[in-house]
């Protein structure tokens, strides 16, 4: 057994060496994630702000998804068999930092320094477009007259007054996934759950050259048979203008792949091929 403590000495290795030891390489995604996480966390008893959550939400979101993937990676533990999955869904209300505001609450010091953060923790993102770096799930209530809707109200005389209004959300927000992105998260949900994806009878873990149960031209059968694209609950055009279009997707568009796939994991590929 490795130990836990610094040479010659009583004291135990830090979180960061740690992390250094079991995740080598600086530049992954994971440890970005943990170098950002880390640093809030040794200054936090020094400075805090409640406009913390609205830009540190996304990492601290990545950091448990990827300590369910590493508690199974490492330890073959399952830890929605011990935590309820929904305490894996952090819920926060997410909004911006307006400067005028802040500056008007805070000392010039304090603010430049939480914009600063804020600043470096979305350019890392954008420079990344990794989940394991920073992630997010968005909840939209819309009206909607469709009996499939996973939740109901009805209106009432005596009920309280709800304003109906409507809001920009940014698109990385809305629709985080690249179109690889989504290939890897059904390959990550394939084998998390064990489950085989058949092409004429064939696992097409050996029909792929990668190995991967799921890759992109599969992918792409998806989203012309459910005409994904420019469909606003799946897909949102990127490109700008005199571009090419280029989609990104939303986690709309994961669930409802993965769910056909389950239904029918040794025919939904063919189905789909043949009534292209």
């Amino acid at each position: 057994m490795v130990s836990i403590y610094y040479p010659k000495s009583d004291r135990t290795l830090s979180l960061e060496d740690c992390f250094k030891r079991i995740f080598t390489n600086s530049s992954d995604p994971l440890r970005r994630n943990m170098d950002k996480v880390i640093e809030v966390r040794n200054t936090s008893t020094h400075f805090i702000v409640p406009e913390y959550e609205s830009f540190y939400v996304s990492l601290l979101q990545a950091s448990v998804e990827n300590y369910d993937a590493q508690m199974r990676r490492l330890l073959g533990v399952e830890i929605s068999d011990h935590i309820p999955e929904n305490y894996l869904m952090l819920s926060v209300r997410r909004g911006s930092v307006d400067e005028d505001e802040r500056r008007a609450r805070y000392d010039p010091i304090v603010l430049n320094r939480m914009l600063d953060r804020m600043e470096g923790i979305r350019t890392t993102e954008d420079e990344l477009e990794s989940r394991r770096f920073a992630c997010t799930y968005v909840t939209e209530l819309r009206v909607t007259k469709r009996k499939s809707a996973d939740l109901t109200v009805r209106v009432s005389r005596d009920g309280d007054t709800v304003a109906m209004v409507k809001s920009l959300v940014e698109a990385k927000n809305r629709y985080p996934y690249r179109p690889s992105g989504v290939v890897k998260e059904i390959c990550a949900r394939a084998r998390r759950e064990g489950i085989t994806i058949l092409q004429m009878g064939v696992d097409t873990r050996e029909r792929t050259k990668s190995g991967r149960p799921f890759n992109m031209y599969m992918f792409g059968l998806f989203t012309a048979y459910y005409s994904m694209k420019g469909d606003v609950r799946y897909s949102y055009d990127a490109s700008m203008e005199g571009e090419e279009p280029t989609y990104i997707y939303s986690q709309q568009a994961v669930d409802l792949i993965w769910e056909k796939i389950k239904e029918s994991p040794s025919g939904v590929i063919d189905r789909l091929r043949s009534e292209l």
